[in-house]
């Protein structure tokens, strides 16, 4: 459950590791290959893009999160009429 309040209250940068591994490993490709500029930088932007996308876009960790406070205040609830 910690995961999923760090990950929908979180502020911080996430730095999309994955991402940064294929890009680079595609930059370098494409360099070696000798591709054209506007090419080598779509295939080093989308994937980072994509993966930073993956990680700060999940529905699921907001999902939980509503889940257990609903659960939190209906609990606090029933409580209060014991």
């Amino acid at each position: 459950m910690a995961t999923h309040f760090n990950r929908t209250f979180n502020s911080r940068l996430v730095l999309p590791y994955a991402g940064l591994g294929v890009g680079g490993s595609l930059f370098a490709f494409s360099t070696y290959f000798n591709f054209s500029i506007p090419t080598r930088f779509v295939l080093t932007v989308v994937p980072i893009a994509i993966d930073w996308l993956r990680i700060t876009r999940d529905p699921i960790n907001e999902h939980h999160s509503l889940d257990f406070l609903n659960w939190v205040i209906g609990y606090r609830k029933a409580k209060c009429f014991v």
